[in-house]
């Protein structure tokens, strides 16, 4: 090795960085030679190529190529020299909707040839689409569909990417750049080889050396193999495949979507050709397409022998090196109208006949008018028509020139001598129309309408030949099914049966009561009770059809009057057909499917949850529990209803409005005072409304229980309820103070204490204590107040129960934000005493 050497000193920086750059050299010339060897090998079969070192390389680089091919169609593919006027079935498959056009003048990539016909003849191709396939879509866009450039689209769809999987034919001449598969097996021997016909036409196999193919024939490959190999075996067979053709240049120059060298397998045609190309766009012409060999015009190809007649004698095998050319597009004519493929066709020279240019679009179907008209711009002149008789001598004698239009018009469908059921049918029939036709042989019955169709009349609409327009006439239908009376029909008609549905007519009865779907449904005269409630489901759970109530409406006098029918659907003679609007009413038993509960607890034997009956009174409930447990404080027992709840919630609501609408008042009294403390007023009033309107009603019902026999007759014996609970507490040792005193608090009940004595031990009443509100709570939930007993009525001197509450209210008109609020202290306690609540709690 020859190092560098820096003042006079080796540099191993130098030499390392030389090495770096003389390794990637030699992978990238390693890689361009496998590439340009197996370019077109498949994945799965590179892999058994050569060594094992080799066949990871070639992969890659195979890998890599047909990503960026791949990447460089999709570009072309999105690119705008696109001039086809339908999306490619290949963009249809990538989930790409078409765009559908929506003016008469393309909106996507029209040719200009298309485009000059289109605005030319304008008039003729509108005139042409009631005829058409889908004429009933918005627009005349439907034109881009049938009026096009005849022939581009072979190129559409076709796969750009060239397979080498070809099946090559015995006479295949092999040469350098084909990939062979030699198989030897027999005589002890099983090997199988892959190798390359090297570019002095040699082919190298292990254990059999190096010997030329190339010139030899596919069909004598084998035995030339043979000969080779019977130099080391002995009785051995030999099996030869080409497994990848070699591929060979050619240039495809000219109007073609992707001009330029192309790579193609070999014994490819010139259609192969021309498809990796990317096809022929609309500038180019497909009848004169010219296949140069050694730079010499060698053969000339007309697309239309093929697409027309079939004939692919044409589509020659190219040899490496060959060109094709397409030049532009020669002379075009447009044939439309009642032929089998319309639009524009390319003429190969200007000695054409109509007789020719109706063979391009296929001749004409039998719905052809006997005339056609030629029509054709001159300049100086503009448009000039002649007609032409469907075949007579003329066309045979007048040449179509470049531009020209070829209109083959479609007989006018008139219908002159049938009959044509139309609207709300099964089937819309047509009848060869005879002298005495009449209704009732179209219309034999209602089993040719479709349901929610007019059973009572049909439409006929008459020509008038005479005023030359169309009339209407209205039929009855029951009659003439009933054989009463009949229609004359006449040539041209056509019957009409309406639609309910479109006009809006409906016909309903209504179900209501105790069924599971009730509701509006669909009347029809067969319709009965039984019936109508299968419709709404059936009966629901307490359902009684012994009382079924029908509410039919009569006219009378000109009114409407209800008639109410009672009906006992358990009665077989009671079957009952409905008429229009009838409302059905089911009655329900009462208090089916509702189930009751109320909750008992406390000093009871069995306390729980318990279903009652309608009806049922506490005794009941009472007896059921087991009875009072011993020790059970029957003065403290406590109701509580969820209807008196709701009341009480009502009556705490209506007081918190009346405060409301009080200290609303008092605000005016406000209006001269600091704007800062009228802020700070307002805003105290409000957080002690929202702690007012926080409080809930507790719905306790004041009741005496006892437990002896005549609790069951007395007044206190209550019906129970859904919801209600009771509470039967052992008998409580104290007395409670509450509210603005000293020491508020729980004291040992003693019977011979009254409140005076009891207010004392809690330390007497604050200044702020409102004594004129003071209140006791019992603990059977009645409220006994000293406003209630008047100034001189002993309340101090009241005797007290165990478990009693006495409540002393502080003066809220001392609060400064509440001062001049009017009746606020009699609002306040009635709230308390609703609730069950201490005054100041609040």
């Amino acid at each position: 090795m020859n190092f560098i050497l820096v003042n006079g000193r080796t540099s191993y920086k130098s030499t390392i960085r030389l090495l770096v750059v003389c390794l990637l050299i030699s992978n990238f010339v390693f890689q361009f030679v496998i590439n340009s060897i197996f370019v077109y090998a498949d994945e799965e079969e590179l892999n058994w190529l050569l060594v094992p070192v080799m066949e990871e390389r070639v992969m890659k680089s195979t890998q890599n190529q047909r990503e960026l091919q791949s990447k460089s169609e999709q570009n072309q593919e999105a690119s705008p020299e696109v001039t086809s006027t339908e999306e490619s079935p290949r963009k249809k498959r990538q989930g790409k909707p078409a765009e559908k056009p929506s003016t008469f003048i393309i909106s996507g990539p029209a040719s200009s040839i298309e485009k000059a016909f289109r605005i030319q003849y304008s008039e003729v191709l509108l005139d042409q689409l009631k005829y058409l396939e889908h004429a009933t879509e918005k627009g005349p866009g439907i034109i881009e569909k049938y009026f096009v450039q005849y022939g581009y689209d072979v190129f559409w769809g076709r796969s750009l990417s060239i397979s080498g999987k070809m099946v090559v034919n015995n006479d295949y001449v092999l040469s350098c750049g084909d990939v062979l598969r030699v198989n030897m097996w027999g005589a002890g021997v099983d090997i199988q080889y892959f190798g390359a016909i090297e570019g002095d036409g040699t082919i190298t196999l292990p254990k059999l050396g190096v010997f030329s193919i190339a010139g030899v024939r596919y069909g004598d490959v084998e035995e030339v193999i043979r000969i080779e190999a019977t130099k080391h075996f002995q009785g051995v067979n030999i099996s030869v495949v080409v497994v990848r053709p070699r591929s060979m240049e050619v240039y495809v120059l000219g109007q073609v979507k992707r001009p330029g060298l192309t790579m193609i397998p070999a014994f490819s045609t010139i259609l192969t050709a021309l498809n990796r190309a990317g096809g022929v766009i609309k500038s180019g012409t497909l009848r004169n397409i010219k296949i140069y060999r050694k730079d010499k015009l060698f053969h000339q190809l007309d697309l239309y022998d093929l697409m027309i007649h079939g004939q692919a004698k044409g589509d020659l095998l190219l040899k490496d090196k060959d060109v094709i050319y397409v030049p532009y597009i020669g002379p075009t004519i447009a044939v439309v109208g009642a032929v089998p493929q319309p639009g524009i066709f390319e003429l190969k020279d200007n000695d054409v006949d109509v007789n020719h240019a109706l063979a391009l679009a296929g001749g004409v179907i039998p719905q052809a008018h006997f005339k056609l008209n030629l029509r054709r711009f001159k300049k100086q002149q503009g448009l000039q028509v002649v007609d032409i008789a469907l075949g007579s001598s003329d066309m045979s004698k007048i040449n179509i020139q470049n531009g020209d239009l070829l209109e083959v018009r479609y007989i006018g469908c008139r219908f002159p001598s049938t009959i044509r059921i139309e609207g709300h049918v099964w089937d819309r029939l047509e009848f060869a129309y005879h002298k005495g036709m009449t209704l009732s042989q179209i219309l034999t019955g209602p089993d040719l309408f479709k349901p929610d169709a007019i059973t009572d009349f049909c439409l006929i609409k008459r020509f008038h030949i005479n005023r030359s327009d169309y009339g209407w006439i209205r039929v009855p239908l029951p009659p003439i099914w009933k054989n009463q009376c009949d229609f004359n029909l006449a040539p041209r008609d056509i019957i009409y049966i309406l639609d309910r549905k479109v006009y809006g007519i409906r016909r309903s009865v209504f179900l209501k009561g105790a069924v599971w779907i009730p509701g509006e449904y669909k009347y029809n005269e067969e319709l009965t009770i039984d019936d109508l409630i299968g419709l709404g489901g059936g009966l629901s759970d307490g359902g009684d059809i012994t009382g079924v109530e029908i509410s039919r409406q009569n006219i009378v006098h000109g009114r409407v009057v209800i008639e109410h029918i009672l009906v006992d659907m358990t009665k077989p003679d009671q079957v009952c057909t409905l008429e229009p609007w009838d409302t059905v009413f089911i009655p329900k038993i009462k208090n089916v499917g509702i189930v009751q509960q109320v909750e008992i607890n406390g000093h009871i034997r069995f306390p729980g949850v318990y279903t009652i009956q309608s009806g049922e009174r506490l005794s009941s409930l009472l007896e059921r529990a087991g009875g009072l447990l011993p020790g059970a404080y029957l003065y403290g027992s406590a109701y509580y209803s969820r209807d008196a709840q709701a009341i009480q919630q009502g009556a705490i609501n209506n007081l918190i409005q009346q405060l409301e609408l009080t200290m609303s008042v008092s605000d005016n009294a406000l209006e001269f005072a600091d704007t800062e403390e009228v802020r700070l007023i307002n805003q105290s009033r409000q957080a002690f409304l929202a702690r007012l309107k926080k409080i809930r009603a507790s719905g306790r019902i004041a009741i005496k229980l006892s437990d002896d026999s005549t609790f069951a007759r007395s007044e206190y014996d209550m019906a129970l309820h859904d919801g209600d609970r009771i509470y039967i507490p052992d008998k409580p040792a104290f007395i409670s103070v509450q509210g603005s005193i000293y020491s508020p608090n729980s004291y040992m009940y003693q019977a011979e204490l009254n409140v005076e004595d009891y207010l004392n031990m809690a330390g007497g009443l604050t200044k702020t204590s409102d004594k004129d509100y003071i209140y006791i709570y019992r603990a059977d939930g009645t409220i006994v107040s000293a406003k209630g007993m008047g100034l001189f009525s002993g309340f101090y001197e009241t005797k007290l129960m165990p478990g009693d509450v006495i409540v002393v209210p502080e003066d809220l008109e001392r609060v400064p934000y509440l001062r001049l609020v009017k009746d606020l202290t009699d609002i306040v306690f009635k709230i308390a005493v609703t609730a069950g609540v201490a005054a100041n709690a609040f």
